[in-house]
């Protein structure tokens, strides 16, 4: 219902800003321009071809500058009549909408402390959301709860049980707790919706503790087909092979993940396969 309340307000919205275009005798040039700018910018974030989003905030950008534009020609208009009226009814509305809106801005900024803060605020307000229980549960985990990271995890799989980042969170708490089993079924779930290297470097990793050597190195190639510049699934190839005997494969595997991730963590890793 808001779906359809939403687009019912904004088809009115176009006609009534339609019938005041018509009716205004404002700089037409500018109008066109602001107008096709607005149309322009937000057709390409419209899904027609689809994204990786229904929809994010940031896409509103660039098209606000259009429909802003126009807005503000209205405005300008106003206040150039010589109708004293007008002046004083767009002014009290403008004040009303700056301080009502900069008021409420000061007020949410309190929720935002740290995202511990912001999505234990939210998520009694939107318990219904898997991307905020999912960002709620990163937060816990964040913070040491991994007990309650693990249930807002959960609970984020019950509304969206294709949620990819909340499979590979979820298989991230169980592998830390032992649990191999449940955290590679997690892992190959997220695989089977959508490939991702995070999902593939999680399940390399339970491959390392749970099988042989040989077996992790035949997964970790066919990963690394797909995901050739992962320092994470090179760095597992490279101790695979290293535990193989393959030593110069293993050093191979190791420099193109050192070249990938330079970092002190990687380098003790790969320490006994470079030196």
């Amino acid at each position: 219902y808001r779906f359809s309340i939403s687009l019912v307000i904004v088809f009115v919205s176009f006609i009534i800003l339609g019938f005041l275009l018509i009716k205004s005798k404002l700089n037409t040039k500018l109008i066109l321009f602001f107008l096709l700018w607005l149309l322009a910018s937000i057709s390409i974030v419209l899904n027609i071809i689809p994204l990786d989003f229904t929809i994010a905030e940031r896409w509103i950008y660039l098209p606000l500058i259009g429909f802003l534009g126009i807005v503000a020609l209205f405005i300008v208009k106003i206040f150039n009549s010589s109708n004293s009226v007008h002046k004083t009814i767009a002014f009290s509305i403008l004040s009303l909408f700056f301080i009502s809106f900069s008021a409420r801005t000061i007020y949410r900024t309190f929720d935002w402390q740290n995202p511990l803060t912001l999505f234990s605020h939210d998520v009694v307000l939107s318990n219904n959301s898997a991307e905020l229980l999912n960002n709620y549960g990163v937060a816990l985990y964040t913070a040491g709860d991994h007990n309650k990271a693990r249930e807002e995890f959960s609970r984020a799989l019950q509304l969206a049980p294709d949620n990819l980042w909340t499979l590979n969170n979820l298989g991230s708490i169980y592998a830390q707790e032992g649990n191999y089993k449940k955290a590679k079924s997690l892992y190959e779930k997220s695989i089977q919706k959508s490939p991702t290297s995070t999902a593939y470097e999680n399940l390399a990793q339970i491959y390392s503790l749970t099988e042989k050597p040989s077996e992790t190195l035949n997964f970790v190639k066919q990963a690394l087909i797909t995901f050739p510049n992962s320092a994470k699934l090179n760095q597992l190839a490279a101790l695979s092979s290293q535990a193989i005997n393959a030593t110069d494969e293993a050093r191979i595997y190791a420099q193109k993940s050192l070249i990938l991730d330079s970092s002190p963590d990687n380098v003790n890793a790969l320490q006994q396969i470079i030196k």
